[in-house]
C-alpha cells in the first residue's frame, strides 16, 4: 500500500489538487490523515477514482531512474492495478448484495409470521340463526 500526499497525487493522476480536494470532500476519494494537516492518498484509491494514472515527465524520469523494468513487468503492474480495482469494486457489489439479502429475508420472515397469524386465528363460534316464531308456525300450518 503506497501512500501518496496531494500533490504527488496531482502529479501522478494528470488532475489538479482542487479536484482531488473536491473528491476527498465529496466522499469519492478515500484519505489517512498524517497528523494535523497532511493527508495520504493510497494509489490503489487515485487508480480506482481516475483510471490508470497519467505520470507527468518528472514522475516517469523518477520511475525510470529508480527502478528500471522491462515492458513485461510494466504491463503485470497495470494488470495488477487493474485487478486490484475490480476486486475492491465487486467486494463492494457483494456487501450490497449480502445487506439486500438480509433485508429481504427480514421481509419473507415477517410475512411468514403473518401469514401464520392469520392461519391460526381462533373463529369465535357462530350462534345459528333461529327463524322468528311468526314464520316457524306459519310453515308449519301454514
Amino acid at each position: 500500500m503506497a501512500l501518496v500526499g496531494v500533490t504527488e497525487a496531482s502529479r501522478i493522476t494528470g488532475k489538479s489538487r482542487a479536484t482531488i480536494y473536491r473528491k476527498m470532500k465529496q466522499g469519492e476519494l478515500s484519505y489517512a490523515k498524517d497528523g494535523e494537516t497532511e493527508m495520504q492518498l493510497d494509489i490503489s484509491e487515485l487508480i480506482r477514482v481516475f483510471g490508470p494514472l497519467v505520470a507527468t515527465s518528472e514522475a516517469s524520469l523518477r520511475q525510470k531512474n529508480e527502478a528500471p523494468c522491462n515492458s513485461d513487468e510494466a504491463a503485470g503492474f497495470s494488470e495488477f492495478a487493474a485487478l486490484e480495482t475490480q476486486l475492491a469494486e465487486t467486494q463492494k457489489r457483494l456487501e450490497v448484495m449480502e445487506q439486500l439479502l438480509q433485508a429481504k429475508e427480514s421481509h419473507i420472515q415477517d410475512l411468514r409470521q403473518a401469514m401464520f397469524l392469520l392461519e391460526h386465528k381462533q373463529s369465535t363460534p357462530v350462534a345459528p340463526e333461529i327463524p322468528p316464531r311468526q314464520g316457524f308456525f306459519k310453515r308449519l300450518f301454514g
